[in-house]
């Protein structure tokens, strides 16, 4: 729970959301979703991904009294208010139409469908427009898996049944749940993210109980974390997480969203997003544990990345391209690879920043 200053910050913040947010309730449902198609990893093989981001009410957990995560800047772009089922079932049908032709010519496609919110919150998505969209998707031989997002709070019995009812036998179905980290603390006072460890392994055993994939998004370096102990959170958290064999972990590095806590703390020269290079040790530490479960699909995408508002090494484009470039290699081969370990990079091999970051890091 936030103390008072925090609160007042977030309630700031709420405020100026709604003034910036865009009034979209009965425009055009093509113009309300954001789509795209690429490639991608999938669960033992590469492929393609068709992501969908429909606009919905947004996050429950942001307008309640509990104010919303410290980092999150999603709902700058939901409508703020309910948005009835046939309009969200357009908007989805609007992006399968925009990608029909790609989903059809790939071999393997996993479907994303987000919506900077909940996928089983009825109050966002009534349950009939869930099972029209997953209905649609189980009706595409070459989507293989098929990923939503949810908190917790609304992960049940009834929600997975109704999730597993309309895939296809021989389609993956996974649930993404936005833990942060295995700590507690950090997760309700830093993150402010409003549920338990307890409560997510709650929801994890009813996922496998569904033989439905628990994907795991990890933040890497919450507000009031320094460099160094943002890593040994995130390294514990992995630890704990492969161990437990969920399906995918997703690494997200720390990026600085509009009207967030994290962006007063940012703009006051408070706050810092993490290195690339603590990124890339992490991720190296993940490929090379030796207790690895090799089913996890690790992912890492740093929203912004190498630019001030993202994860970033310094100001020479050069040094954070290079280092993107080795993390997107990584991923693709779910394996170490060169220089993606950065402790022992020394001489001309490196940017002079490494020292600053060996340097904070205390290596």
């Amino acid at each position: 729970m936030l103390p008072e200053s925090l609160k007042r910050i977030s309630v700031d913040c709420r405020r100026d959301g709604a003034r910036d947010r865009i009034k979209r309730q009965g425009a055009d449902p093509g113009s309300l979703v954001h789509s795209w198609f690429g490639p991608a990893m999938l669960h033992g093989k590469r492929g393609h991904e068709f992501v969908v981001i429909l606009t919905t009410r947004g996050c429950q957990h942001y307008y309640s009294d509990d104010l919303g995560c410290t980092m999150c800047g999603y709902n700058n772009d939901s409508a703020g208010e309910t948005v009835p089922g046939d309009i969200i079932a357009g908007q989805f049908s609007a992006a399968l139409a925009k990608h029909e032709k790609e989903i059809a010519g790939a071999g393997n496609v996993v479907a994303k469908v987000f919506n900077s919110g909940s996928f089983f919150d009825e109050k966002e998505i009534p349950a009939g427009v869930q099972e029209q969209v997953l209905a649609s998707l189980a009706s595409l031989p070459t989507v293989q898996e098929v990923a939503v997002e949810s908190r917790p709070e609304f992960i049940s019995q009834e929600s997975l049944c109704r999730f597993k009812a309309k895939l296809r036998e021989d389609q993956l179905g996974e649930v993404g749940i936005g833990l942060e980290t295995w700590n507690d603390e950090i997760r309700l006072d830093f993150i402010n993210k409003g549920f338990t460890r307890d409560q997510f392994m709650h929801v994890h055993e009813i996922l496998k109980e569904h033989n439905v994939g628990t994907k795991v998004y990890l933040l890497l370096k919450p507000l009031f974390l320094d460099e160094l102990a943002a890593l040994i959170d995130a390294r514990e958290s992995m630890k704990h997480l492969l161990s437990l064999g969920v399906s995918t972990i997703s690494i997200n590095p720390a990026a600085i969203h509009a009207n967030t806590v994290m962006e007063r703390f940012w703009e006051r020269g408070k706050y810092r997003p993490p290195w690339l290079w603590t990124a890339m040790l992490l991720l190296h530490e993940a490929f090379t544990l030796p207790a690895r479960d090799m089913n996890t699909l690790v992912l890492c995408d740093p929203v912004a990345g190498g630019k001030p508002r993202g994860a970033h090494n310094c100001r020479d484009m050069a040094c954070n391209q290079r280092a993107l470039a080795i993390i997107k290699d990584a991923i693709e081969q779910q394996a170490t690879v060169g220089g993606l370990d950065p402790r022992p990079v020394a001489g001309g091999a490196a940017c002079a920043c490494h020292l600053e970051w060996l340097d904070e890091m205390h290596f």
